[in-house]
């Protein structure tokens, strides 16, 4: 067991994404872990559902409803407050539980790269619609064009870069195998 935790190691990547993106994958996560304290069928992982000794955490009264409005970083403020807590117990095999699920949920919901063909047509478009503003002397479609294509650049970069430090993220340091050799 003398090797790094891997959910302290997700929470160090975790923390360098795009914060949007981040929050995506946390709201799906955080809605597994709040489904995973309602099953009876953890027993073999953590105890009895709602034995405080089993470790797990239930879930925190900030759970969203569909129509909950968007907040930037809420997601990822909750799901690193449930990564804290889960550290805090130095349990190894809560811990492995709660990684091999982050593992799974942000494989599942990574950002899907866009293909630079249709980054281009869509910073084309956006352009186009800006010099048409600009022609037209609209400073609300000027400035409205300006912010999407701030947003799309951003966007794009933010991707590239999930996806590219994920690939060698989970290839060395956080993949199915790494959190199995944690607890063994």
């Amino acid at each position: 067991m003398g090797m790094d935790n891997p959910l302290a190691s997700y929470r160090e990547w975790f923390l360098a994404q795009y914060v949007v993106w981040a929050d995506m994958i946390a709201s799906a996560a955080m809605d597994n872990f709040d489904a995973l304290y309602r099953i009876a069928s953890i027993d073999a992982y953590a105890g009895e559902v709602g034995d405080p000794a089993s470790g797990l955490a239930g879930p925190d009264g900030r759970a969203d409803g569909a129509m909950a409005e968007y907040v930037k970083g809420k997601h990822t403020t909750r799901l690193l407050d449930y990564i804290d807590a889960t550290l805090a117990k130095r349990n190894v095999g809560l811990t492995a539980l709660v990684a091999s699920i982050l593992y799974e949920t942000t494989e599942a919901h990574m950002p899907p790269l866009m293909g630079l063909l249709e980054y281009r047509h869509e910073l084309d478009t956006v352009r186009f619609r800006y010099h048409q503003a600009l022609a037209d002397g609209d400073a609300e479609a000027i400035e409205a064009e300006e912010d999407i294509l701030d947003m799309l650049e951003e966007d794009f970069e933010a991707r590239k870069l999930m996806n590219d430090t994920w690939y060698g993220f989970t290839r060395w340091r956080f993949n199915l195998d790494t959190i199995a050799a944690y607890t063994g």
